[in-house]
C-alpha cells in the first residue's frame, strides 16, 4: 500500500514555494498551488527558461550554440558535482537542465536532453535519464488531471499526488519532496494548536518551536530567521491565540507579543519598534471603541439630517483626515471597530 504523507501542494523551488509549503492550502489558492506540484516546472505553468534566463542575462554573447552549451555544462558540474549522488540534487540539476534547454532550444529541447546528461555527468547519465522520463510522466499526469485535482478536497488531492509520486519515483519521492514533508509537519502543528484549549499562548508557541526543531534540527534557527514574519503572523492568527490576546489588558498583551517575537528570533531593536507600533495600535483601537459608544448614543438620540451632522462631527473629531474613509466604510455597511480586533495586524 502506498504511503500517504500529508503535504501542502507546492514543491518546485524551495524559496519561491515556501510560503505555500508552510501553510495549509485553501480553495482560493488551488490554482496557484497546483502550478507548483512538480519538482520541475511544467510548460503550462512556467515561462520557458525563466530561471536560467535571469541568470544568463549578464553572460557574454556566445559565438556558437556549442560554446554556450559547454559553458552551461561546466557551470552545472561545478555546482552539482559534490552532491549529484543525492536524489534532491539530481532533481534540481534536471530542473536547471530543462530550464536551459527550453530557453535556448524551444522547438526540440527534449531531443537534446540525453546528450547534455552524458556530457555533464556521464557516470550517472542513465540514472538521470530515467529520472527525467519519470518527471515527464508525472508532469503529463498533472497537466491532464489539473481540473480534477483542483476540484478535489485537500486530503484527496494530497493522496492522489503521493500515489503518482510513488508510482513515478518509488521511495525516492520521499527524498525529492523531503522539504515539503517537513513543512507540512509544521503546518499540521499550526493547525493543531487551535485545539490546545488548555494551553497558554507561550505553551502553544513552545509546541510550534519544538516541531520546527524536530524537523529542521541544526537548521531550525535558520528556518525561523528566514520565515520569521510568516511564522509570527500564522501563529498569532490562530483563533484561540487571538482570543487569548484580545482578553488580556493592553500592557500584558504587549508583553506577550514581545515574548512571542523574541522567541521567534527578533533582536532588541526590532522588538522595540514592534512594541511602539503595538502601543500606537492600542491607542487607535481604544479611540475607535470609544467612537462606537458615542456613535450608538447619537444614533439613539437623533434622526435624519441632525443625526448625520452629529456623526460627521464626531468622525472628524476622532479620526481627523481619515473621517471620510470611515464614512465610506460605514455607508457600505462596514464598521471596523465593531468587530474583534486582529491582534498583531491592527
Amino acid at each position: 500500500m502506498a504511503k500517504h504523507f500529508p503535504i501542502v501542494l507546492g514543491a518546485s523551488a524551495a524559496v519561491a514555494a515556501l510560503a505555500f509549503l508552510l501553510w495549509p492550502d485553501s480553495n482560493a489558492r488551488q490554482q496557484t498551488v497546483l502550478a507548483q506540484t512538480s519538482p520541475v516546472a511544467t510548460e503550462a505553468t512556467t515561462s520557458p527558461g525563466a530561471e536560467t534566463k535571469a541568470a544568463s542575462e549578464n553572460q557574454p554573447q556566445w559565438s556558437s550554440d556549442e560554446e554556450r552549451d559547454a559553458f552551461f555544462i561546466a557551470d552545472m558540474q561545478g555546482r552539482f558535482a559534490p552532491h549529484i549522488h543525492i536524489q534532491h540534487a539530481q532533481i534540481r540539476f534536471l530542473e536547471q537542465l530543462i530550464s536551459y534547454l527550453r530557453q535556448h532550444y524551444p522547438d526540440d529541447w527534449r531531443s537534446r536532453v540525453a546528450a547534455l546528461l552524458n556530457a555533464s555527468f556521464p557516470d550517472l547519465a542513465t540514472e538521470l535519464q530515467n529520472k527525467f522520463d519519470a518527471l515527464e510522466r508525472y508532469n503529463e499526469w498533472l497537466l491532464a488531471d489539473r481540473k480534477q485535482l483542483q476540484a478535489m478536497p485537500a486530503g484527496e488531492r494530497r493522496a492522489a499526488l503521493w500515489d503518482k509520486r510513488y508510482a513515478a519515483f518509488g521511495d525516492d519521492a520521499e527524498v525529492i519532496w523531503a522539504a515539503e514533508i517537513r513543512n507540512q509537519k509544521i503546518s499540521d502543528t499550526l493547525l493543531s494548536l487551535d485545539d490546545h484549549t488548555d494551553s497558554s499562548v507561550q505553551e502553544k508557541l513552545t509546541t510550534l518551536v519544538t516541531a520546527i526543531e524536530q524537523n529542521y534540527g541544526q537548521h531550525a534557527d535558520d528556518f525561523i530567521k528566514s520565515r520569521q514574519t510568516e511564522l509570527l503572523n500564522k501563529f498569532v492568527e490562530i483563533p484561540s491565540v487571538q482570543t487569548s490576546l484580545n482578553a488580556m489588558p493592553a500592557n500584558e498583551r504587549r508583553s506577550e507579543m514581545r515574548a512571542i517575537r523574541q522567541t521567534l528570533g527578533m533582536d532588541e531593536a526590532a522588538l522595540d519598534r514592534w512594541e511602539k507600533l503595538d502601543t500606537q495600535r492600542d491607542q487607535t483601537w481604544s479611540a475607535g471603541q470609544n467612537y462606537m459608544q458615542q456613535r450608538e448614543q447619537i444614533v439613539a438620540r437623533y434622526d435624519g439630517n441632525r443625526q448625520q451632522r452629529e456623526l460627521e462631527a464626531l468622525q472628524k473629531s476622532v479620526f481627523g483626515e481619515q473621517a471620510e474613509m470611515i464614512q465610506r466604510e460605514e455607508a457600505a455597511g462596514f464598521f471596523r471597530y465593531a468587530r474583534q480586533r486582529r491582534i498583531g495586524r491592527e
